[in-house]
């Protein structure tokens, strides 16, 4: 059984930026969140017990604002917990508009906001978009919960001192003087970050243990998460591409509450260590790579190559890009 902190309801896989490190094909067929999804969730309220927070994330979460809006507001007519959302603020072409979406937001009940700025998003979208939301932020008082998210490379991926200085600079551009902090989570080798993760090393001891999966607000362990992922589709997941059930097939509640690592071949082996899955993959498929960035890419890599083979479990398509 999990007991969840928080969800993160991925609305959205599809984005109006490509960027290089993203997790997700986001220009894969277009599908948008719908509120009977929240409604599902919340059906039975004793998942709410230990809850305290709700994000909502992508893709791109503004592709669609009314949208968003008929979700934040499902949400909080269960929900008295922070919510936050996360945005790469295409949408803030001047201070004007930028101000109105945001107190739209703070309206539907929105507590916080994430916003993106570093190198990779700078490719797709102006950071004066971003210093619009910044702005905004400061003065509708929507603070307390709202950071910059700027993406960094870890110290040896190639090309890294440039990417962070870069990285650095667009951040404090777009904040100025106002007291929005910084995050700076690493690349993950998932997704596209695979591919950004470089040089490739090693094979890594089958003795290794998975230190990453779902671990946001309490270092339970991997396989006793502190949050789960919600997506478009329903389908309730433990990492990005490693599916646990689905809600038009199972009530969510039931999911969770019967969650174990003992469910699936696959969850069992990822719960001994990533190498595990290695293993399987070298015993179903040709051409798996023999080197790897760290053991995040191993897992990921390999999982890639074993969806033909367990699509209920991996999945969906946009979590392999």
């Amino acid at each position: 059984m999990i007991e969840l902190s928080g969800i993160t309801f991925i609305a959205s896989y599809n984005c109006n930026a490509h960027c290089r490190h993203c997790f997700f094909d986001t220009s894969a067929a277009y599908s948008y969140m719908s509120p009977e999804i929240i409604e599902r969730v919340y059906e039975d309220r004793s998942v709410l017990k230990k809850m305290f927070w709700n994000h909502i994330s992508g893709g791109e979460v503004m592709l669609e604002p009314d949208s968003l809006y008929d979700i934040i507001r499902k949400i909080r007519t269960h929900f008295s917990g922070d919510i936050g959302i996360s945005t790469n603020g295409f949408w803030a072409n001047s201070p004007e508009i930028a101000e109105r979406r945001i107190q739209e937001l703070k309206d539907a009940g929105v507590s916080g906001i994430a916003v993106s700025s570093d190198t990779f998003h700078d490719e797709f979208i102006p950071c004066q978009n971003v210093a619009n939301v910044v702005h905004a932020l400061s003065q509708s008082g929507l603070t307390r919960h709202s950071y910059i998210m700027s993406t960094v490379c870890n110290n040896d991926v190639l090309h890294a001192q440039g990417y962070n200085l870069l990285s650095e600079k667009l951040a404090q551009k777009v904040t100025g003087d106002y007291p929005i902090p910084f995050a700076k989570p690493a690349i993950r080798s998932i997704g596209k970050g695979s591919l950004l993760n470089l040089p490739k090393k090693k094979i890594f001891s089958k003795h290794v243990a998975c230190t990453e999966l779902s671990e946001c607000l309490g270092k339970r362990g991997p396989f006793n998460p502190a949050m789960v992922y919600v997506d478009v589709y329903g389908n309730i997941m433990i990492c990005y591409g490693i599916i646990i059930g689905n809600i038009f097939k199972t009530p969510f509640a039931q999911i969770i509450s019967n969650f174990s690592v003992n469910q699936h071949k696959l969850i069992s082996n990822l719960a001994r260590s990533p190498h595990s899955i290695y293993a399987l993959a070298q015993k179903h498929k040709s051409g798996i790579p023999n080197k790897f960035y760290d053991v995040c890419d191993m897992c990921y890599l390999s999982r890639k190559s074993l969806r033909e083979i367990y699509p209920k479990v991996l999945g969906p398509a946009e979590c392999y890009p």
